[in-house]
């Protein structure tokens, strides 16, 4: 499973996606996207991506246990 941690604004959150996708698909499993840097640290940007029609799935804390141990 691959964990993307979102950050910046719309272009960086797009390219970010795109990029997460495009290595999860050529490593055939599935990725999360993590969104809390928008809840701790950023003033200026919001989450965006919401606003298309794109696959969401985000990450769980159970997820990150399962990929750091």
């Amino acid at each position: 499973m691959i964990i993307v941690k979102l950050a910046g604004g719309l272009r960086n959150q797009l390219f970010q996606y795109a990029f997460a996708r495009e290595i999860s698909s050529r490593m055939k499993t599935n990725f999360k996207l993590d969104a809390t840097p928008f809840d701790i640290y950023y003033k200026h940007h919001k989450y965006s991506l919401s606003n298309f029609n794109i696959k969401q799935s985000f990450a769980k804390d159970s997820d990150f246990l399962d990929l750091y141990g």
